[in-house]
């Protein structure tokens, strides 16, 4: 059995050369690549994906001529039935593993891989430096590299896209792991909240108040923002903002995905998106940990 993730489903253009492709992230990763911008995918989470759902998603995106899974999981015969059903509906079948080398089956199924695990020191697929490979593979067999160097629009890089202005430069990867050390983004909460939290003692206690803490920001005011206004904010206002929490990743990255969408904000490609949601969600991790490190120290100046 495969699983993905329904609400990082998405049509991108760039995965697969001159393909209208619909992007599935399958969980269950086989790797654990340092660097991942998707580590949760490591998990088994998300539904199942059937030959149901690929019909069903199909037939909502209109237009699409290729299926791609962003991932392999670890049921191989069922990847690969699922890539025949694939075919069955006229669509190309691509996979994009993360594995160096992978089964002759797999060859033999899918027109489009990309093999090589992500290093992150070279990049992904569209840096120049990057280890990994695309390949389409031919009625023949012949396996052809057709790895795509996109070079950006200028020179310090453009990885998202927005309308109707132009382009804004997307942070760094590297960005992602940098501890915030200024004292006024310690945390998204309010003072009081925070206050609370640290003074309840017992386990129960604490499991609310880490319950709160991960689900506070679903109730925070709902405020009208513009695309202006989002690209001013801090990343712990934006995972405010957005109604992130980590009680609910499904639900955080459907809430993402529609307010980007509210404001204007969108993005070439699944990675590009997954990279940007990540780099809220793990501000939002930090903000926790950063409580319950807080509640700890109060406790031990009690005793």
């Amino acid at each position: 059995m495969l699983k993905y993730v329904p609400e990082m489903t998405s049509v991108v253009m760039e995965e697969i050369p001159d393909m209208v492709t619909l992007a599935v992230d399958i969980s269950n990763c086989r790797g654990n690549c340092p660097g991942c911008h998707s580590p949760f995918l490591q998990q088994d989470i998300g539904e199942e994906l059937t030959s149901s759902v690929i019909d069903s998603l199909v037939e909502s995106n209109f237009g699409v001529n290729c299926f791609l899974f962003l991932g392999e999981g670890k049921d191989l015969q069922s990847l690969l039935s699922l890539a025949a059903h694939v075919h069955s509906l006229g669509l190309k079948a691509a996979l994009y593993s993360g594995r160096q080398t992978v089964e002759e089956e797999i060859w033999n199924t899918f027109d489009y891989v990309k093999v090589g695990p992500y290093v992150d020191a070279l990049g992904p697929l569209n840096f120049r430096t990057t280890n990994q490979r695309l390949y389409r593979v031919h009625p023949n067999g012949e396996r052809e590299d057709i790895t795509e160097i996109r070079k950006p629009d200028r020179e310090d890089g453009i990885t998202q896209t927005e309308m109707p202005d132009k382009a804004v430069k997307q942070p760094e990867v590297s960005d992602y792991t940098i501890v915030q050390t200024d004292s006024s983004n310690l945390s998204i909460f309010p003072t009081e909240v925070s206050d609370t939290l640290l003074q309840r003692e017992t386990a129960s206690q604490t499991h609310d108040s880490l319950r709160n803490t991960e689900s506070i920001s679903e109730k925070s005011v709902e405020k009208t923002v513009t695309k202006q206004d989002y690209q001013r904010m801090t990343d712990k206002e934006k995972a405010e903002w957005i109604g992130i929490s980590l009680s609910d990743m499904p639900g955080s990255i459907k809430r993402f995905k529609s307010k980007m969408e509210q404001i204007g904000i969108w993005h070439e490609n699944t990675m590009d998106m997954t990279e940007a949601f990540m780099k809220l969600w793990n501000q939002v991790e930090k903000e926790r940990d950063v409580l319950q490190n807080r509640k700890d120290y109060q406790r031990v100046l009690r005793r």
